[in-house]
């Protein structure tokens, strides 16, 4: 990451554009969905076995209760980061059954981030932080592909305490927790903290949801989940 966070602030709001407006939300081929639903038997096909999810950490409500200004408040472990980082390779979520390869994309000349070329295909921000980096590692995939459900057609089943798995080109494997699954509006998205600079080892993965408008060819919501590395 050149530069220092600056920079990566200044392209995330490039790149906020294409979030608010489709980020791997245009569809390939006749439009045959009016908004995403359930496909029957689709679960069990993207599982790879009938082995029952394994149960999730409870959700935790924060309270509005002041607390200590410290970086690393007491009772959580500190925070890891690894001492070198290769480009992601490999993405797993079993707990909604996928696994796909991951490739790296940056930017198009007209400052879009580059969407995935194929239904399966999950694309990293290459100018964003890597696996287990302080900062915002990023990850995008299609809902939908040909009237058939893309990588992250699934993505808005996980919940907190689900495990993501990332592999690096250097065989190091990262566990990441999520933390939060959030909808926004396609255009209400808050897109300097999406896409923007953090200060730990993040990993937000990014899809559309919602209505598909067939004026704008664009769905009407952004899901974005957030998952952290400890």
């Amino acid at each position: 990451m050149k530069g220092g966070p600056g920079p990566l602030l200044h392209l995330s709001v490039a790149v906020g554009a294409l979030l608010v407006v489709g980020m791997a939300c245009a569809r390939s081929g006749p439009d045959v969905w009016e908004e995403p639903t359930p496909i029957p038997g689709l679960d069990q096909a993207l599982r790879p076995s009938a082995t029952p999810r394994p149960p999730r950490l409870p959700l935790v409500i924060p309270t509005m209760a002041p607390q200590p200004a410290t970086r690393n408040p007491v009772g959580l472990p500190p925070v890891k980061v690894a001492t070198a980082a290769a480009n992601p390779v490999h993405l797993r979520i079993q707990a909604i059954g996928l696994d796909l390869p991951i490739e790296p994309a940056g930017l198009t000349p007209n400052q879009e981030l580059a969407a995935p070329a194929t239904a399966r295909g999950v694309v990293w921000f290459k100018d964003g932080a890597k696996p287990g980096m302080r900062g915002n590692a990023v990850l995008t995939g299609h809902l939908d592909w040909q009237g058939g459900p893309g990588a992250f057609y699934r993505l808005r089943e996980l919940l907190p305490g689900d495990i993501i798995q990332v592999f690096a080109a250097d065989g190091q494997q990262f566990l990441y927790t999520v933390e939060s699954s959030t909808l926004y509006p396609a255009h209400m998205a808050p897109v300097g903290d999406i896409m923007g600079a953090k200060d730990i080892p993040l990993l937000t993965l990014i899809t559309c949801e919602g209505t598909f408008d067939h004026t704008t060819h664009d769905y009407s919501h952004r899901r974005v989940v957030r998952a952290m590395w400890y």
